[in-house]
């Protein structure tokens, strides 16, 4: 599970635009799951290639040292 460490947009509540972290994790079955803005869990297929991690629509790259996943512009880190 890979979190951003900022709290982004997540949509408006009761009192105007609300943040909160984006979340993106994979699956052993090279699966994506990926809870950004208002959007409920985007998921789809991976591949993966050396550092880089591709879908049909998005891609990133991985860092292990840093335990850090760079995904659409935004960069998620490894958490516990």
């Amino acid at each position: 599970m890979f979190e951003t460490r900022t709290a982004l947009e997540c949509g408006l509540g009761p009192n105007g635009p609300q943040t909160c972290p984006w979340h993106l994790s994979f699956d052993i079955d090279d699966t994506y799951h990926w809870q950004y803005s208002d959007i409920g869990n985007d998921m789809g297929h991976v591949t993966c290639s050396g550092n880089n991690v591709k879908s049909t629509m998005y891609s990133g790259t991985f860092d292990a040292a840093a335990g850090t996943v760079m995904w659409q512009g935004q960069l998620y880190y490894k958490i516990d």
